[in-house]
């Protein structure tokens, strides 16, 4: 029987990109490796080398498994583990965007909360850093709140 290996690589990759790699943690020479495809045969089959095997980047979304096939007696055994291929959306980046109020006065110890719009509306990360330009007159959190700390003339 073939020695047992990890199936190794696999992951996410963006869309249109590549794909990602999937491999064997190790071979054994006078072993084929076979990378599966739904119990299928999805590539090269790769003689052992004795190293670390790796098939060509995969794009298909799935769950791939290796088979090692002894050459010369064709005894047969499955490879620990499998690699998952899947795809990320390629990142939408923002074009603009805008907080609201745009000004507004306020009180030591008042508060008054930032509502912020990131356009365009399908836009991957819509995450927002605030940061006060005068921390001795006002503070905001991660939320957008602002807080009065002191007066200015």
């Amino acid at each position: 029987m073939p020695v047992l290996y990890n199936v190794i690589g696999g992951g996410s990759y963006i869309s249109g990109g590549s794909g990602v790699a999937i491999g064997v943690s190790n071979s054994q020479i006078g072993v084929n490796y076979h990378l599966m495809l739904g119990g299928i045969n999805n590539g090269t089959t790769l003689a052992g080398t004795g190293n670390i095997l790796s098939f060509a980047n995969k794009t298909v979304v799935s769950v791939y498994t290796v088979k090692a096939i002894i050459v010369t007696t064709v005894s047969k055994i499955n490879m620990i583990e499998s690699a998952t291929v899947t795809i990320n959306q390629t990142p939408i980046k923002v074009t603009r965007g805008s907080a609201s109020p745009t000004s507004a006065s306020i009180s030591v110890s008042a508060t008054q909360l930032l509502t912020a719009t990131v356009l365009p509306a399908i836009v991957t990360n819509k995450t927002v850093s605030w940061k006060s330009v005068n921390t001795l007159v006002a503070s905001v959190n991660t939320y957008g709140l602002i807080t009065g700390i002191a007066v200015t003339i």
